[in-house]
């Protein structure tokens, strides 16, 4: 049945996810200086595939590369401003993020398969590496291969290494910090639960275990405060609901008595007594409100505070891509592009109220297609957004290709 229900799936839809993802977040790949033609390669390759396989651009892609399309033009008469080349990558990232999401059968099965097998990996390099075994240098000839020099960092494409203060016993995988780390895991428990009902109810528990261990060892603040969110949207809501309704079961009692308690107590606990959880949390509110470093708007919270000045002052449709938002702030755009941006403010300030709705209802949507009740759509994108709140994840084509997810190809579904 299982067989049957995933079967037709290809190494080159397994091929496109991990590009799409190693696209969305590898460091060894974003910080090449030829990234911009890599990505574009990728792109035209994408446009062949769909040539070769007579797939179709969907109405719904064509409607909200339509929507972005007149916001580009009301920022270009409200501004004089309209950057091609920041406008180029927006739209070939989210053509990517669509014609890989569209394209492939079974995404989520494909997607959490591949993300399960990074995780192994990732937990493998970073636990061997803390109980002292010298992975990094077993790894510098692959390191050299990429030629990506950062301080206190070693990219090897197939991990990133740490080595400075709490940050290297820190996971951050095959992604650029530990916080996108977590955020994709976090992701990767959503497409999971889409799948509950479709594979063998160990391997659910097994993918479980692998992404909880993956996210606990992140040391992600963010990751941790969105796990939970993560795990319930992976328990049946609504067979709760009606065992409650006739009479409380097993399962029921224990979900409701002791799983769930005991949930909000861990989370309360790791609050208070993990470094990276509320003390961190409350140090970055403090120096961004109070300014208390010259660098103050580095921060996620400095960011956030400095974006929520423009959302106030061009709410609906933004103030575009590229660097305009440094320009009306007198910011120097180096300096801000070092910094660790807030993903949903920074893509309203972008785009407005008006895209990013847009995204929430697309995201929304593509759940509810795919079979979700509209609680579990709900909280579908209420982890989606808290991810963001961690990193900008929708600078990234795999998240633009949110936007498209009532166009999944559900063929192997039926």
């Amino acid at each position: 049945m299982v067989s049957q229900r995933l079967g037709g799936l290809t190494k080159i839809d397994g091929f496109l996810v991990f590009l799409l993802i190693i696209f969305s977040g590898n460091p060894a790949i974003y910080n090449q200086s030829s990234y911009d033609v890599l990505v574009g390669i990728f792109g035209i390759y994408l446009i062949l595939y769909f040539k070769i396989k007579k797939i179709k651009i969907t109405p719904l892609s064509w409607r909200i590369a339509i929507l972005f399309l007149g916001i580009l033009i009301i920022q270009a008469v409200q501004f004089y401003y309209f950057p091609i080349r920041p406008i180029l990558g927006f739209y070939t990232r989210m053509f990517i993020g669509f014609a890989v999401i569209h394209s492939v059968k079974n995404f989520p099965y494909i997607f959490v398969r591949i993300m399960f097998w990074i995780a192994i990996f990732a937990i493998g390099f970073h636990y061997a590496r803390i109980s002292g075994i010298d992975i990094p240098s077993m790894l510098t000839p692959l390191e050299s291969i990429f030629g990506i020099k950062i301080p206190n960092r070693q990219i090897a494409f197939v991990h990133t290494f740490y080595f400075s203060g709490i940050d290297k016993y820190r996971n951050a995988g095959m992604f650029w910090e530990a916080g996108a780390f977590a955020g994709y895991m976090n992701l990767s428990l959503l497409f999971l639960g889409i799948l509950r009902k479709q594979i063998p109810r160990r391997h659910h528990i097994g993918y479980l275990i692998i992404f909880t261990i993956a996210i606990l060892s992140s040391k992600s603040t963010m990751g941790y405060i969105v796990y939970p969110f993560g795990l319930l949207f992976n328990l049946d809501l609504t067979l709760v609901k009606d065992r409650i309704k006739n009479t409380l079961s097993g399962k029921a009692i224990f979900i409701l008595f002791v799983f769930i308690p005991i949930l909000v107590f861990a989370s309360l606990t790791s609050y208070k007594k993990f470094e990276f959880m509320g003390n961190k949390i409350i140090r970055q509110v403090e120096v961004a409100i109070y300014k208390q470093n010259p660098s103050w708007y580095l921060s996620r919270f400095g960011s956030l505070l400095l974006n929520i000045e423009l959302i106030k002052e061009y709410p609906f449709f933004g103030v575009g891509p590229g660097n305009n938002a440094d320009i009306l702030m007198g910011l120097n755009k180096l300096d801000r592009s070092s910094g660790m941006g807030n993903g949903m403010a920074g893509f309203i300030t972008n785009f407005g109220m008006v895209g990013f709705c847009c995204f929430l209802i697309c995201v929304y949507w593509g759940f509810r297609k795919y079979g979700q009740n509209k609680y579990k759509s709900a909280l579908a994108v209420a982890v989606i957004v808290l991810t963001l709140q961690g990193e900008g994840f929708l600078n990234h084509a795999l998240y633009m290709g949110l936007f498209f997810l009532g166009d999944m190809n559900q063929e192997v579904l039926h």
